[in-house]
């Protein structure tokens, strides 16, 4: 909805002004960071939304266009890579969202909406469409232990239907 995509446009934001500071680090090349004003697609869970940026009016803000509007947004913060708050605009609405770096995009978190952002090219937009999903582990049978030890005794069973708090097994072990 619409949440989903003011937040999309907010990651987008925040991978554009990454990629500003990025230009600027010696030894790298200004070919490996292609213009922003472009197309892009923000994944957020397995919705991906495709957003047109450009324009830049100036460190920190963009004319993104998001999907279904006729007129692109203004999208503005002051925020930089480490600010824990994305405050700014998009549009005429006033935001302020948590960030939180993740692995390949950012966890954003506002009005009680968390989600998990992307923002990438399309072409690289293509590939991860290609790339087995990673299932979750099935954790439901498996017993885990804070630390490694000697198990010296089982008290239940394969099988044996268990209750909360029961004991399962005794291991030794030796703290540090």
């Amino acid at each position: 909805g619409e949440v989903v995509i003011r937040l999309a446009m907010v990651a987008l934001a925040i991978e554009l002004r990454r990629r500003e500071g990025l230009k600027f680090l010696s030894g790298y090349e200004r070919a490996k960071f292609p213009e922003t004003s472009a197309e892009w697609v923000v994944r957020i869970a397995d919705e991906r939304i495709v957003l047109n940026a450009g324009g830049n009016g100036g460190a920190g803000s963009w004319l993104v266009l998001p999907p279904n509007v006729s007129e692109p947004l203004a999208v503005a913060s002051t925020w930089h890579p480490g600010d824990p708050l994305w405050a700014g605009m998009v549009g005429t609405a006033s935001l302020t969202v948590q960030v939180r770096p993740v692995t390949g995009g950012v966890r954003l978190s506002w009005h009680g909406v968390e989600v998990i952002a992307r923002a990438m090219r399309p072409h690289v937009a293509a590939l991860e469409s290609l790339m087995p999903k990673k299932r979750a582990d099935d954790t439901l049978k498996t017993l885990r232990v804070p630390m490694p030890g000697l198990v010296i005794a089982l008290h239940a069973e394969a099988g044996q239907k268990v209750r909360a708090g029961q004991p399962l097994a005794i291991v030794e072990a030796m703290k540090m």
